[in-house]
């Protein structure tokens, strides 16, 4: 039930459809003093949600039922015992999310066609995501840092150390050549070494033992297009540059050997550098916009971006973190409707949130969205979207 929080996680929320989909988000206290107050909030929040449900989507002894899995969270003091800054559950028929992140949410509750997201883009924003790999002769290792947490990475052909891969035991010191490890498809190669004398030879070694590292962990990493650290002696770094084939190495790493730190001594000091590469990403990402504002590539016009994102042409989307806009999508006349009326939409539930719809529109067709403040929105609008074509 409860997972961390990621981009798979994201997708599985979004792909959800048909109704009623239940969000409630918490701000959660991390000491037991004020453990209390939290519990007191998600009961106020389910019953709120019971009223509504039974008001515009079923029955009243259908929503004791469907809301079965969130109360019986209420009392059970182990789930509120594990604390975090922030709790977000997600509920619809036959689907139950629950999910802790470091990052405190303001209390919400949506009860909608679909999942309520734009809170989990917030929060991802101020999550950490990344890969670190340590690089010594003796010791290789693939860490995946996601919000507060670090994991290992486990893949089968990755190079344990230097001499295995290279199989020193096997090399005449008169040879020019000696047989190297299995590198990936399991074939094994042959180390070729140069005329130059032992600095050649030994980057000719660095070269293959990096290559056949980058072999091995390269698809796991173009799986999520996230950050690679590396953590090395600075003259390695270089020489790994050279043979990298993944498209995000970070030029920043982690200076010296990391055989004696611990997963979370290396998480401490990687995370500053995902944040601020993430910062920077998305102040270029939003730079770009800017640029091709009011040409086909950009706009902020509201129902250009809403149907551009229905049609699935939204690339990157950038939506004010507090915009709200009621309103509905016409997919027959390809029109956008804003509704004059001030309706809260968990009681209509055919009359939703443009912002989140074009949010989770973007998102279902493999796009992009930053959240950011309306001072940093082009022109002060509500959306606004670099296109595909």
């Amino acid at each position: 039930m409860i997972t961390h929080f990621g981009k798979a996680e994201l997708e599985t929320l979004v792909a959800s459809e048909g109704g009623p989909h239940v969000s409630i988000f918490l701000p959660t206290h991390t000491s037991a003093a004020d453990a209390l107050q939290d519990v007191v909030r998600f009961k106020n929040q389910l019953q709120k949600a019971e009223n509504i449900l039974a008001k515009g989507w079923m029955r009243e002894v259908e929503v004791r039922d469907f809301l079965g899995p969130l109360k019986r969270l209420v009392h059970d003091e182990g789930f509120w015992a594990n604390r975090q800054s922030g709790l977000a559950f997600f509920l619809a028929k036959d689907e139950f999310f629950v999910h802790r992140l470091g990052v405190p949410f303001e209390e919400n509750l949506s009860i909608s066609r679909d999942y309520l997201v734009r809170p989990m883009i917030q929060a991802l924003q101020h999550s950490p995501h990344g890969f670190v790999l340590t690089l010594s002769e003796h010791k290789v290792r693939l860490y995946e840092i996601e919000d507060e947490s670090i994991r290992s990475v486990v893949i089968s052909d990755l190079p344990s150390n230097m001499e295995a891969m290279l199989n020193y035991s096997s090399v005449d010191p008169g040879q020019q050549s000696h047989s190297g490890g299995s590198t990936f498809g399991g074939k094994r190669t042959t180390v070729f070494h140069g005329q130059g004398g032992k600095a050649d030879t030994r980057k000719e070694e660095l070269q293959h033992f990096f290559r056949a590292i980058d072999q091995s962990i390269l698809a796991r990493l173009q799986q999520t297009n996230a950050p690679l650290i590396l953590a090395c002696i600075d003259t390695w770094f270089p020489i790994y540059e050279a043979v990298n084939s993944y498209a995000d190495l970070s030029r920043d790493y982690l200076s010296g050997n990391a055989d004696y730190l611990s997963p979370q001594e290396l998480q401490q000091k990687v995370v500053p550098i995902l944040l601020a590469k993430a910062a920077k990403r998305q102040n270029e990402v939003l730079q770009n916009l800017g640029d091709h504002l009011h040409t086909s590539r950009a706009s902020a016009d509201l129902s250009e971006v809403v149907r551009a994102a229905f049609q699935g042409r939204v690339r990157t989307l950038f939506f004010d973190q507090n915009a709200k806009l009621e309103g509905e999508f016409d997919s027959t006349t390809q029109s956008v409707m804003i509704s004059p009326v001030d309706r809260p939409n968990e009681l209509n539930p055919y009359c939703l949130d443009l912002v989140e719809q074009t949010l989770v529109q973007t998102l279902r067709h493999k796009g992009e969205a930053y959240s950011v403040a309306q001072e940093q929105m082009p022109e002060q609008a509500p959306l606004a979207a670099l296109f595909r074509y």
